[in-house]
């Protein structure tokens, strides 16, 4: 997760609270893999603001109930926090560790959102969205301590994939921004994100082409049913927070 400057974090608190729709639940186990156990969540709210995720987890229409009930209440301390850091921003001889330490409250609010939403899953909805989560990080994940260690890439292996993921660095920062910044409907935007998810997909075609068959189907356990690139790109905490700064700063 990317580092945001405090004047957006600012902007960000002031809007904690997003939709849900209800859909039905699996009633299917799925087998767990105990790396992907492990794998720490991250941007559970982002990835919950996509109806395909909500729908392959089976959020239910109680569980949907209870997310609003936790949001509304942490809503209230982000808008108590964003009142403050406001106040300060106004004071000539406000002091960097100040700023510093409104900074990491803020923080600390907004995973604490995520902390409070994944406790009311299920272990099953979890575990699926940690895979979900190494989907989003795309080929990138394979790179990731997990990956390297449950699927015992060699080196030579290793070199591989990092040429062809060195390709996701060519895309600027300001430009996903851009799209991810708006409702992805949005024609252009739509436009823009399937190019992108095309050559995301690419890339990482390229890089588990370089995985054994034994490899590839480890790894195609580690991620389970992979979901469409589009839904993952805006899924994406980047995407999720932006959204947010882009929603306060037209309002």
């Amino acid at each position: 997760m990317p580092r945001f400057a405090f004047h957006g974090l600012l902007l960000l608190v002031a809007l904690a609270a997003s939709s849900f729709a209800a859909d039905p639940p699996k009633a299917e186990e799925v087998k767990r893999n105990a790396t992907v156990e492990r794998v720490k969540l991250v941007g559970v709210s982002a990835m919950l603001e996509q109806e395909a995720i909500r729908k392959d987890i089976g959020l239910t229409k109680d569980q949907e109930e209870k997310v609003s009930v936790a949001r509304a209440e942490m809503e209230k301390k982000l808008k108590a926090l964003s009142d403050a850091s406001k106040a300060a921003l106004q004071e000539t001889n406000v002091e960097v560790a100040d700023l510093q330490r409104q900074t990491e409250m803020v923080t600390d609010c907004v995973f604490e959102i995520d902390g409070t939403i994944q406790k009311l899953l299920t272990a099953t909805q979890v575990y699926r969205l940690k895979q979900i989560q190494l989907q989003r990080e795309g080929p990138n994940a394979l790179l990731g301590r997990f990956a390297v260690r449950e699927l015992a890439l060699t080196p030579e292996q290793e070199d591989k994939i990092v040429e062809a993921v060195k390709k996701l660095n060519k895309p600027k920062a300001s430009d996903f921004a851009a799209v991810t910044a708006i409702a992805p409907e949005e024609p252009r935007i739509a436009k823009y994100l399937n190019t992108r998810s095309t050559e995301l997909d690419t890339i990482r075609d390229e890089a588990v082409k370089h995985l054994t068959a034994d490899q590839k189907a480890k790894w195609k356990e580690m991620v389970g049913e992979e979901l469409p690139t589009i839904c993952l790109l805006v899924s994406s905490p980047e995407g999720h927070l932006i959204r947010l700064l882009y929603k306060m700063a037209t309002k």
